[in-house]
């Protein structure tokens, strides 16, 4: 995808997406396992030091701004035209109420699957986010992978907008069949 590789790379003296991120989620993880800040100025300071990283990811980001996101309703094959008709839902609202796209591309799609839409064509997001059913609010939940627990052979999904933690054997499969993994 355009664009990509400039964000997660770096050059001597200014780090990648990558970087930033891995910086950002020491600091989370400092917090969360019971480093946070004790006082005003250490909170301050803290601050001071996480947000040139999250400005850089923003703004090494920002080529995502003009990359709508879709989820595939159907691909149908039209043979005449040699085309696949694709029905999607505009994934950059308000879930579930997203609106409703038609396209024609000249290569198929899987249903159910999200995409981003990028110049060059669809560029599938799966298996890095879906959507699943969450047992806890019990409703179709957008969901990130959060993290693959080998011993069960199960990938974690959190929800975008509740951060309900969904497993997914299925997709637990995917993940362990990409390369390097």
């Amino acid at each position: 995808m355009a664009g990509l590789q400039g964000a997660l790379q770096g050059t001597p003296g200014t780090p990648g997406v990558v970087e930033h991120l891995n910086a950002l989620r020491e600091e989370r993880n400092r917090a969360a396992h019971g480093d946070k800040p004790k006082s005003g100025p250490e909170f301050a300071l803290r601050v001071s030091e996480c947000a040139p990283h999250l400005e850089c990811v923003l703004d090494r980001a920002q080529f995502l701004r003009d990359v709508p996101w879709l989820f595939t309703v159907s691909c149908v094959y039209q043979p005449r035209s040699r085309s696949f008709d694709i029905v999607a839902d505009h994934a950059m609202g308000d879930h579930p109420d997203f609106e409703r796209r038609t396209f024609s591309w000249d290569r198929p799609v899987g249903n159910e699957i999200f995409y981003l839409l990028g110049p060059e064509g669809p560029v599938p997001l799966s298996p890095f986010v879906a959507n699943l059913l969450c047992p806890r609010c019990r409703q179709i939940e957008v969901s990130y992978a959060y993290r693959y627990v080998q011993s069960k052979n199960v990938a974690v999904f959190k929800s975008f907008g509740r951060g309900h933690e969904i497993t997914s054997p299925e997709l637990g499969d995917e993940l362990r069949s990409l390369p390097g993994q």
